[in-house]
């Protein structure tokens, strides 16, 4: 086997001798990266003004919110503490409160049922529904008796029974619809008036 001579000038001198060859890879074209592959700059990031990188502050986490027995408990808390004597002559007092104003109410719906405007429109509609009040109670007594003397035949009493219940839903609408604003109307103005009155006789 031969051996190298280390004084060779091949070896001694700085100059580069012969050259590598490419491999065949090196050579084909880089094809491009799919665009589900996430690929990185071999580029430095980008640093601020003052030589430090930009960081992200994170934003502030918001306040949890209180839930109503939470706002119900600190309520409870900053209000003056009550005796139970007091918490229930309280109690009592809303009471007759509330029971007052239904009563207010029932005798308002009274004297409202009670009070007759008198306007030629009023007068028109409750002549309206006296007629359809008056169809349909006669049509069902007439039904009545129609389905005791030819039982043979029902269909002509349900027939007359459904026509008089309609009667009767058509006066029953024309008094709660029409009439029974008309009649509030009419109250509040007569109250109205009365008050003028009183307030003039004590001038």
């Amino acid at each position: 086997m031969s051996q190298r001579n280390p004084m060779n000038e091949r070896y001694t001198s700085d100059q580069k001798h012969g050259a590598t060859r490419k491999s065949a890879a090196s050579a084909k074209p880089v094809s491009k990266a799919a665009s589900s592959v996430r690929t990185t700059s071999s580029k430095p990031e980008k640093k601020g003004l003052f030589g430090g990188s930009k960081k992200q502050e994170p934003a502030p986490a918001k306040a949890p919110k209180k839930t109503k027995a939470a706002q119900s408990s600190a309520k409870a808390e900053e209000a003056p503490s009550l005796s139970k004597e007091e918490q229930k002559e309280i109690e009592k007092h809303n009471k007759k409160v509330k029971r007052a104003d239904r009563e207010a109410r029932r005798e308002r719906n009274k004297e409202v049922n009670r009070f007759v405007p008198d306007t030629a429109e009023f007068k028109r509609l409750n002549r309206k529904r006296m007629v359809y009040s008056g169809v349909g109670f006669v049509g069902m007594i007439v039904a009545i008796v129609l389905s005791l003397l030819i039982p043979q035949q029902p269909f002509i009493s349900i027939g007359l029974m459904i026509a008089s219940w309609f009667f009767f839903f058509m006066g029953m609408r024309i008094d709660t619809n029409q009439l029974r604003p008309l009649r509030e109307q009419g109250y509040d103005k007569a109250v109205r008036q009365a008050q003028k009155k009183a307030n003039r006789k004590k001038k």
